[in-house]
Order: C-alpha cells, then structure tokens, then sequence
C-alpha cells in the first residue's frame, strides 16, 4: 500500500525548488506533499538533501576544511575518496564549517521519504546548473542504521569562454540514522557540494 503510494509521491516530488520540495497535485507542508507524514507512513525513510557551491578562499583551503571537518575518521580524511559520512551531531554545521574556510552558497534544499528498495529522485534546472540524483534506501538495521545507494550528477553552470564541467558519483554506504552522506564534486572555481541526510523509522 505505502509502497505504491510512496513511488507516484517520489516521482512527484523529485523536483527540488529552493527550500521547498513541490508536489505536482497538493500543496506542501514542511517539504511533504499534503496528507503524508511520518506519522502515516511509519515504515518509510526520511531523506533531507543539501546542495550548495563550495569555493574556497584559497588553493588547498578545500583540504584544509576537510582535515579540519568534524564528525569524519580519519580515513575519510586522508583518503581521496569524493564521498564521506558525516556523524549525527555535527551534519547540521557543515554549511558553516564550509563558510570558514571560503564561500558556501546554498542551491536548494528539500524533504521526501520513500520506503526500503525505492528509488527516490531528485531534480533541479535553475540558472546554478543541471543537478540530478537518486537515493534508494536497501537493508536496514531496524531503526539505527541502513544501506544506501546513491547516484548523483552535477553540470552547474559555466561561463561564456568557459568549458563545460559534468561529474558523476555512484556508490553505497552504509547511514546510521540521523547521520549525513556528503558528496564533494569538483566544478568551475569550486565545488559542488551534496549533503544527504537519512533518518530512519522509529
């Protein structure tokens, strides 16, 4: 029942509008289409996605930030690795974590749930760029961690004289509830920064 339902209002609500997710048949409540909640979807995942533009305030400040970012290990970041977990406590602060260390401009932000083994879709077309992604939460530890697979694509926007930047991650991690997935892709003067945060039914 959820899960057919919950497919159609993922779709629906793939488009991301900044701050705001938009339904394309009912009006929305805190980034929900009307009529869905946690509440009456007790099974489904809550997915709340960041996108913003990254540009540091000098060369290597990226690698600054990062050895500096809490809530990462330390493999994260040495590594090289363009996706990294961040820790419950400290997902809320990346943007101005960001800011520290140059420039963070927020592109959009938005809400969904969708349940275990559905894809949930993301859509933006704006002047910033193209962006394009698609979350789909798999096993799940009851209501403490899960497995999620990721596939996100970034063209923002170029200059005139400038040439054209695409960038593309796939992968899966494993998100403990509350916690983030960030995706860090290298564009023109910057980067595009995903912050994908997943909670889980309690």
């Amino acid at each position: 029942m959820y899960r057919s339902f919950m497919r159609g209002a993922a779709l629906c609500l793939a488009l991301i509008c900044p701050l705001l997710v938009s339904s394309c048949s009912s009006p929305v409540s805190n980034g929900m289409p009307d009529g869905l909640t946690s509440l009456n979807c007790p099974e489904c995942v809550h997915f709340d996605v960041t996108i913003g533009f990254y540009k540091p305030a000098h060369t290597g400040a990226l690698a600054e930030a990062l050895q500096q970012l809490p809530g990462l290990t330390s493999e994260a970041r040495e590594g090289a690795a363009e996706s990294r977990i961040i820790s419950p406590l400290n997902s809320g602060a990346i943007p101005a974590f960001f800011r520290k260390h140059g420039t963070f401009d927020l592109i959009s932000r938005a809400e969904a749930m969708t349940t275990t083994g559905e894809h949930l879709p993301v859509s933006l077309r704006d002047p910033s760029g193209d962006f394009d992604a698609v979350f789909t939460p798999r096993a799940s530890s009851g209501n403490t961690s899960g497995l999620v697979s990721y596939d996100v694509r970034a063209e923002p926007a170029s200059g005139p004289y400038e040439p054209a930047v695409k960038a593309h991650n796939t992968g899966r991690v494993v998100l403990n509830s509350g916690a983030s997935l960030l995706i860090i892709q290298k564009a023109n003067h910057g980067y595009v920064v995903w912050l994908v945060r997943a909670d889980y039914p309690r």
